[in-house]
């Protein structure tokens, strides 16, 4: 993968979060940090965003099922 930055706006489309939420998740340690690229812009590591986003996928079971997601 490529090292690039990306803005706010494609963090929200690749994560499918709200801006509030990411602030959030950010402030509380669960989600990458932006990066102070000027004085005036910040951007993501798309590579540490899209390990963000795999981490959240369900993980296989040892027999190769992947295990679901049940509402309540």
């Amino acid at each position: 993968m490529s090292k690039r930055f990306i803005r706010l706006k494609e963090v929200i489309q690749i994560t499918g979060l709200a801006r509030s939420t990411i602030y959030a998740a950010i402030k509380d340690g669960s989600f990458p940090s932006q990066i102070k690229l000027t004085q005036r812009a910040i951007g993501w590591s798309e590579e540490q965003v899209f390990e963000w986003v795999g981490s959240r996928l369900p993980k296989k079971h040892e027999n190769g099922s992947q295990r679901t997601i049940t509402k309540p």
